[in-house]
C-alpha cells in the first residue's frame, strides 16, 4: 500500500505511534465495557482491517483520498473485529456449505461498508455474545437459509 501510494499519503504517522498496527492491543472504547476482552488486535483482524483500508483508499476518486488518522482507524478496527466475530458465529452455527456459499458476498458487503453502523451499534447496544440476526447481510443470509434448510438437512453442522 505505502509502496504503491506513498507512506503520507496512506497514512499518518499519529496513527502509528497510537498502536493501531500492534496485536494484542485493545480498541474497545470506554463504552464498550463488555466488549473490553473481545476487542483486541490479532494478526487477523489487522490483515483485514489493512485489506479494507487499501480498497477503501484504492475506490475513491484521486482528489478524494486522504491519508488513514486515528479518527478513522478506532470504528475500522472495531468493525473489522466484529465482523470477524459474527463470521466465527455464522460458521459455527450453519453448515459449511452454505457457509461457503454465502461469506463472499457478504465479505463484499463488508468491504463496500454496507454493515459498519450496524457493526458499531452492535458493540453499544449488546453483550457477547455477538447476535447475528442484528447484521444487514447476516439477517438476509439466515433468512435464506430457513428458506432452504431441506437441502442442507443431513449435512453435519460445524460444530
Amino acid at each position: 500500500m505505502c509502496k504503491t501510494w506513498g507512506m503520507a499519503k496512506f497514512l499518518t504517522h499519529e496513527s502509528i505511534a497510537n498502536q493501531f498496527f500492534m496485536p494484542g492491543v485493545s480498541v474497545a472504547a470506554a463504552s464498550h465495557s463488555a466488549w473490553q476482552d473481545v476487542l483486541v488486535l490479532s494478526e487477523d483482524s489487522l490483515q483485514l482491517m489493512t485489506k479494507r483500508m487499501s480498497h477503501n483508499y484504492s475506490t475513491l476518486n484521486v482528489k478524494m483520498r486522504k491519508p488513514w488518522s486515528s479518527k478513522e482507524l478506532e470504528p475500522l478496527a472495531r468493525s473489522c473485529i466484529t465482523w470477524q466475530l459474527v463470521e466465527k458465529a455464522f460458521r459455527e452455527k450453519y453448515p459449511k456449505a452454505f457457509c461457503d456459499a454465502e461469506m463472499p458476498n457478504m465479505l463484499k458487503s463488508f468491504m463496500y461498508r454496507h454493515c459498519d453502523a450496524e457493526l458499531l451499534a452492535l458493540l453499544d447496544s449488546t453483550v457477547p455474545p455477538v447476535q447475528l440476526e442484528k447484521i444487514g447481510p447476516f439477517q438476509y443470509a439466515i433468512n435464506k437459509f430457513q428458506k432452504q434448510a431441506p437441502q442442507f438437512i443431513g449435512q453435519s453442522l460445524p460444530y
